[in-house]
């Protein structure tokens, strides 16, 4: 499952990139064969600052599913409780 997980967070970690966002909440869900969906969630306190920190959370996810006991049909991971990344420093206060 790890191997077909690695594509979905690489997509993931992309859109964050792109939109400078993080976010605090990664979500598993798991489609099996005959329609049952199962969703895992894990909220650390500060936003996932990297791909791999990403990865090790998704990963962890299924374990105490493991072996899944029907056939997968659909994967899915998303990132929430999202958070904006300014690259900026912060503009400085003038004393009046």
């Amino acid at each position: 499952m790890v191997a077909e997980l690695a594509p979905l967070i690489t997509k993931v970690w992309r859109h964050c990139e792109g939109t400078s966002n993080r976010g605090r909440t990664v979500t598993l869900k798991v489609k099996f064969n005959d329609f049952e969906i199962i969703t895992r969630s894990k909220s650390v306190p500060v936003a996932v600052s990297s791909r791999n920190d990403l990865e090790h959370l998704s990963v962890a996810l299924p374990q105490n599913e493991m072996p899944l006991p029907k056939p997968v049909r659909l994967l899915g991971i998303s990132l929430s409780s999202r958070q904006h990344v300014d690259d900026t420093e912060p503009q400085l206060a003038l004393p009046m």
